[in-house]
This record gives C-alpha cells, structure tokens and sequence, in this order.
C-alpha cells in the first residue's frame, strides 16, 4: 500500500513537472509571434520607404532631363546638376541600406519560424508525455482504492474473527457474552495506554487541542488509580509534567494549554476554573511542592466567578471592569467548590455567598429529584454528581451547609440514582446518564461516585454487576471504550478505572469519590495545607 501511494505520489509529480514545461514552451511560442509581428511591421514600413524613395528618384531625373533640355547652354547648369546628382547618390546608398535591413528581417523570420516549428514539436512531446502520465495515475488510483477494499474487508474479517473468538463487547452479535470470572484487570495494558497518550494523541485528539490539561488529568490520575505513577514513569518525566502544568499558570488560575513563547495573548488569555481544578489535582498526585502555585490571588478569583444567584461561572474577561463571561451551569459551581477544599479553606461561609449557593445547587433539582445543569433542565447523572459531590465537600467547610441539607431531601436523590442501573441484557449492570437512555461507562463513576458520596460503604447497587460492565468495555490496546463498537479513548478509561476503584477492585488504589483523585494522593495535600 505505501509502495502505491509513493509511486502515485511520483506520477503526480511528473504530471506537475510536464505541465510546466509545456506552460514554459507555450510562453516561448507566444514572445516569438509578437516579435515576428513587429519584424512583420518593419518590414511593411521599409518597403514603404523604399518606394517613396524610387518615387522621388524618378522625379528626380525627371527634372534632371527638363534642366538639361532647358539651360543645356548656360553654365548654372552644371551646378545643379551635381547637386541633384548628389542627392540620387544619397538616396541611392539609402535604398541600398534598407534593402540589407529587409534581407536582415527575412532572414531573422526564417529563424523564428524554425524556432515556432520546435518548440511545437517539444509541446507535442511534452502533452504526450503528460496523457501517459495521467492515464498512469488513473490506472494506480483504481488499483489503490481496489487494494484498498481488499484490506477494509479483510480488516472486518479479522475483528469478526477475534470478537467470536474472545467474546469482546463491541459487536452486537456477541454483546450479549458474559464475563468470565477468571476476567480481571490488566494493570499493564492500561498503564501503556495512558503513558502513550501522554507522549502522543492518535488523531481523533485534533479537536481536543484546546482540553489539553483535561487529557493530561486524564492520565495522570489514571496511571496514579493503577498504582504505577512512580514504578512506570522517571523523576524527570514527572518533573516536566510539573513544568508543563505551571508553564500553563497565569496570575490568578490557570488555561488549557500554554501560550506560544512569540506572544502574551492578554486580554484573550483567559483563565478557567475547570482548567484550573484539573492543574491543581495533577500537582497534587505528582507531589508538587505547590510553592509556585498562586494560592491566593486562584481564590480570589474564585470569589469573583460568584453570581449573584449563588452559582459560579467558568471565567472572568480580563478588561477593566472584569466583566462576567455568560456562560454558568453546575460543574463550574463543582470545580470552585473542589478548588476551594483542596486549598485548605477551613470556613468559607464568611467569604462566599453560602446561602446563595446552596439555593442555587437546589433550584438545580428537577422533579424526578436528579439534578441539571441549570433550573427548570433534564436531571442528568453527571450534573447529579457534581450536586451531590459539592454538597459533600461543603459540608466539611460551611457549618451552614450542615444545617441546611434536610431540606434538599437527598433520600429521593438516592432512589432517582439506583434506578440509573440497567438490567436489560445489552447494558446489564451498566448506568445511563439520562432516563430511558442507554448505559455508558462514565456513568459509572457519576452515579457510583454520588451514591458513595450520600451514602457511604452501604451496598445499594449491585456492584459485581457494574463491574463485569465495566470489565467488558476494556478493549485489547489498553483502555476503555465508551459504547459499542468504538474506541478507547482517555476520558471514559480514566471514569472506568474510578468507578472500578469506588466498587472495590482491589488492584487499584482507593478513590476519593467527591474530588476523582486517589486517597493517597490527599494524605500529601493535607500534610502541605498543614504546613
């Protein structure tokens, strides 16, 4: 196939190069027509000239006879006599003159035509040339998209074949094969997978460019949950991770990515609070110092991002007004409260608006009693979490929060959530974000995270189910997949493994289900708050 695709790429560049010379030849052509046009017109006009000056001669002589008939006898005669006589031998070496300079345009016409008739034989050549070339590339394209169609259905064949054979999820005809019990969890070949996706994104990432510091959360944390964070990677990788982070640290938060070395952005460079909580969880599980870290001026932007309703938004516009950005809904709420308690805010009822907020988070509740991502929406699991995960944080910081959670009658939030996990036999064990939708793996840790978070150890879902779904979604590579028939990508491994972890899978470390970063990870944080 690459010996096809470099021999099409010659054939091309062949044609390129033919038609040039053809383009090249043709210009040629078309600069000697227009000086044999002007050799054309010289010529008419020293022909002209030539006959004018016969035309005078002749008179010449004529008056010449008519003075010798006339004064043959006086002596004045003579004198202008030589005088004309003078004048036709002038006239005579003029006529001379133009005729050479009309031999010489002649001549040089012969040679242009000579010149015209070669370079239409090489034109004709080169076209030639080029109808071969082309008639070539059309006979290699037909065997490449042939060739092509040889190795998509082989390609099939082998997925069909490997599916029956291991009974993988992805393909309906087998969706319905249960696990094996000797199923477990391969440490190694989800530690390669995220390692090489920090060293390198597969092209379906393009469009995630601007989510760099999600993806590298994603990651991180990921390798952390499977406990090889400090056995697979170097001090020195860990250290340029660390770089990486702060390289994307601004005065008061952080961005999704760095700014190029050519220029400061300013006005446009702006900070996000998301952006902001993932940096932070990954200097925490790399064990970073956190001494570069812009502790205060990151919380004072957090108070700024406060609406007036309670809720919180994403980012702030950097002009002089700091004007607020439109955009808010519930998980910016999340990462500000989450930012908050991982900086060691001990009582943050006296510099937020805690009653506010905790209106806000309850308008949030939709009728069926799950939560959206603003009032009066469709209750979804992830915005659920992020409800139930806030609440659980604020409760170890806001003394108020504890005497106003009763009223938000989190029982039924409970019974909404347990109804999230499906029995039928495609999806069986797996939770669906939405009502009457189907399951997907990140809904995993949204619902299994928020049930910890409400209700702790209680087992109220069935646990081994959810992870024998779960198990069922690793693909061979390494990885999670999101649903059947696709890839693995970062962001549902990384839910996979956190959901794995809250139901207790006992190769990877214990989760803290209202921040998604490991237990051990916050034994550092809390030693560096202390400090």
């Amino acid at each position: 196939m690459e010996k096809l695709k470099e021999k099409l790429s010659s054939l091309r560049m062949e044609a390129d190069e033919a038609n040039g010379r053809a383009d090249e030849a043709a210009a040629r052509i078309k600069q000697l027509e227009y000086e044999l046009a002007l050799k054309e017109q010289e010529c008419v006009s020293l022909v002209h000239k030539n006959e004018l000056l016969e035309a005078e001669i002749e008179r010449l002589e004529a008056q010449l006879l008519e003075v010798k008939i006339s004064v043959e006898d006086e002596s004045g005669c003579r004198n202008i006599n030589e005088s004309l006589q003078k004048k036709i031998e002038i006239l005579e070496e003029e006529l001379e003159l133009n005729d050479s300079n009309l031999r010489k345009t002649t001549d040089a016409l012969r040679l242009m035509d000579v010149k015209t008739e070669h370079f239409e034989r090489k034109i004709s050549v080169l076209e030639k040339e080029r109808d071969e070339i082309e008639a070539k590339y059309e006979e290699m394209a037909r065997k490449y998209e042939h060739v092509k169609a040889e190795l998509d259905e082989v390609n099939q064949q082998l997925e069909r074949l490997l599916y029956s054979k291991k009974g993988k999820i992805g393909l309906k005809p087998w969706s319905h094969t249960k696990i094996q019990s000797s199923m477990s969890l391969d440490i190694d070949k989800h530690t390669k997978f995220h390692l090489r996706h920090l060293k390198m994104l597969p092209h379906d990432y393009l469009f995630s460019d601007t989510s760099r510091m999600s993806i590298c959360f994603f990651c991180i944390c990921s390798l952390d949950l499977l406990g090889s964070l400090q056995t697979s990677t170097t001090s020195s990788q860990r250290e340029n991770w660390i770089n990486w982070v702060y390289s994307c640290q601004v005065s008061n938060g952080f961005r999704d990515w760095p700014s190029t070395e050519s220029f400061q952005p300013s006005c446009h460079d702006l900070v996000n609070i998301v952006s902001t909580y993932f940096a932070i969880c990954i200097l925490i599980i790399l064990k970073d110092d956190m001494k570069r870290l812009n502790r205060k001026n990151i919380i004072q932007l957090i108070l700024q991002l406060q609406n007036e309703d309670g809720s919180f938004r994403s980012c702030l516009s950097r002009d002089k007004n700091i004007q607020l950005l439109e955009k808010t809904d519930i998980r910016f709420t999340y990462c500000s409260i989450a930012t908050l308690y991982i900086l060691g805010c001990k009582n943050i009822d006296n510099f937020i608006h805690i009653e506010s907020l905790l209106k806000y988070i309850g308008s949030c509740k939709s009728y069926d009693h799950g939560f959206s991502e603003n009032p009066k929406k469709e209750s979804h699991a992830g915005y659920t979490y992020c409800a139930v995960a806030s609440l659980s944080l604020l409760k170890n910081m806001s003394p108020f929060t504890n005497k106003k959670l009763s009223s938000l009658c989190l029982e039924k939030t409970i019974n909404w959530l347990l109804k999230k996990q499906l029995s039928n036999i495609d999806d069986y064990g797996g939770f669906s974000g939405r009502t009457n939708k189907s399951s997907d793996t990140c809904y995993s840790f949204w619902v299994g995270a928020a049930l910890k978070c409400l209700q702790g150890d209680k087992d109220l879902i069935s646990e081994e189910s959810c992870k024998e779904f779960l198990l069922n979604r690793t693909h061979n590579i390494g990885g999670f997949i999101k649903s059947e028939g696709e890839y693995p990508d970062v962001m549902h491994s990384y839910f996979g493994l956190a959901a794995l972890s809250i139901f207790g899978e006992n190769n990877l470390l214990e989760i803290e289900p209202a921040l998604g970063i490991s237990k051990s990870s916050l034994l550092g944080l809390k030693m560096l708050n202390e400090n």
